[in-house]
């Protein structure tokens, strides 16, 4: 048998198989040597993620100018067709204006209503005179129908005006001008010293009923004092005896210019009924008739028809 051996070239080809591992081995030893001792370098990008963010905070200035600037633009729009739709009604309003200025119906007593409130509803000054002493001589309106009485109010007219009649219970025999004016004291024109001089009315309930008529603009009716912190149903019939009420010198607040706080400051407006109020005037335009606030439910107290003006 013969021996187990290489020649020459085999022996010089496994020399060199075993230099190839060799040397492959060690080239894998430095770049894994090199790749461990090589630390990650972030600077390049954390300088282009500024540059980025340093760009998107100079665009969101630029669209927020831009967007105000429209914002702007927009509102002068609106502001510029607001006025003029206000200030160029058509003859069709100026018309209908007047005929609704003429007939200003609201709620009334006709047992104190004044000449200039009868005048008001359109009648003439004949036609107020004639009701008026009616009133007088017969001792005043005891209910609705007793107006239909005078023959200056026909039926058009007394149903025109029966939802606003309303008749406070009359104390006295009848009524007269001594009475009305000479012996009463006008709520919305007493100072606090004649106020405390009516029997009924102590010095701080005076006080009480000052403050509210400054808040309501003046009273319209003496029922009002009920609504006065207060005030028993005893002390009421009491004072009333003494009082008279004159609507002439009620303060309005126009609601084709008042605010929110404005109009919800007066007792009889809520906040939600002021806010509908401007957000129909803002969407039709200026009301032509405070009647208008009512046919559209914007507000219910009748009483705000005093208190309430559309110029």
């Amino acid at each position: 048998m013969e021996k187990f051996s290489f020649t020459k070239q085999e022996r010089r080809g496994i020399l060199y198989i075993v230099l190839l591992i060799i040397l492959f081995f060690t080239f894998i030893y430095y770049i894994e040597a090199s790749i461990s001792e090589e630390k990650p370098n972030f600077t390049k990008f954390e300088k282009e993620l500024n540059i980025f963010e340093k760009q998107q905070t100079n665009q969101k200035l630029i669209d927020d100018t831009k967007y105000l600037a429209e914002q702007k633009l927009r509102d002068s729009i609106y502001k510029q067709k607001y006025y003029n739709k206000y200030n160029n009604y058509d003859k069709n309003y100026t018309s209908t204006y007047n005929k609704k200025k003429k007939n200003n119906y609201h709620n009334f007593n006709p047992n104190t209503a004044t000449e200039a409130e009868w005048q008001s509803f359109g009648f003439s000054e004949k036609q107020t005179k004639i009701i008026v002493n009616f009133i007088k001589k017969s001792g005043g309106i005891k209910t609705k129908n007793d107006l239909k009485k005078i023959f200056v109010i026909d039926d058009k007219k007394y149903q025109e005006l029966s939802s606003f009649i309303q008749i406070e219970p009359i104390i006295g025999e009848k009524l007269n001008e001594s009475n009305l004016q000479q012996n009463k004291l006008d709520l919305n024109s007493a100072t606090l010293e004649q106020l405390d001089q009516v029997k009924g009315i102590g010095t701080k309930t005076a006080e009480r009923i000052l403050k509210y008529r400054q808040i309501l603009g003046g009273y319209v009716s003496l029922t009002q004092l009920n609504e006065v912190y207060g005030i028993s149903e005893e002390n009421y019939l009491t004072m009333k005896l003494g009082l008279l009420v004159n609507r002439l010198n009620i303060l309005k607040i126009n609601v084709n210019f008042a605010d929110k706080q404005e109009l919800s400051n007066h007792p009889y407006i809520t906040y939600e009924e002021a806010k509908k109020i401007i957000d129909y005037r803002s969407k039709n335009g200026a009301f032509t008739s405070v009647n208008e606030l009512f046919t559209n439910k914007l507000i219910t107290n009748e009483n705000l028809r005093y208190y309430l003006t559309n110029e």
